[in-house]
């Protein structure tokens, strides 16, 4: 952790992007204090332990507000939000839809693993952005591309009447889009 004196909180930012592992950073609009902070890969940030005048903010290609329960992964460069309550696929949809944002496309073996390991630390099966709801039985990204073969579990996806959706608890698993999931 750094703290250092600066003009602005877009000084602040500007001297976080040109750290190699500064990936979140402290501004204080009082006292003009930037803090910056090398985390865990994971570091969700509550904004109960912020003293008055004071944001926190992740860098990314823009702005990952982790004061609002988001997360940053550096090592993707990609910003998350994960839902603390239940959701079916659509409502999944329409959650990610108001944030400005989309279920996630597992493109990439680090994101793979990002997500991997952010499922497994957390014990959480979640929506991806992949379903077959155009034509059966060919689920493709809501990037428009094809889901690999490679990245599902075992037997999947297995064909059940109704397994339109897709989840992940490390590979791939076709489920009923109903179903209320994290």
């Amino acid at each position: 952790m750094t703290t250092s004196s600066t003009t602005g909180v877009d000084t602040c930012a500007d001297s976080c992007a040109r750290h190699p592992r500064c990936s979140i950073f402290k501004f204080n609009t009082i006292t003009s204090l930037c803090t910056m902070f090398v985390p865990d890969t994971f570091l969700p940030v509550s904004s109960g332990t912020l003293l008055s005048g004071e944001r926190l903010y992740a860098m990314t290609n823009g702005w990952c507000p982790v004061e609002y329960g988001y997360i940053y992964l550096k090592n993707v460069h990609m910003c998350i939000w994960t839902s603390s309550t239940l959701a079916t696929h659509d409502s999944a949809v329409s959650q990610c839809g108001l944030r400005g944002g989309r279920l996630v496309v597992l493109a990439g073996t680090q994101r793979w693993e990002a997500i991997k390991t952010l499922t497994i630390k957390h014990g959480i099966r979640m929506y991806v952005g992949a379903d077959d709801k155009a034509v059966d039985g060919t689920f493709v990204w809501n990037n428009g591309h094809l889901v690999n073969d490679s990245e599902w579990n075992p037997y999947e996806p297995n064909g059940l009447s109704g397994e339109n959706c897709v989840t992940t608890n490390g590979r791939l698993i076709d489920v009923a889009c109903g179903n209320a999931l994290f």
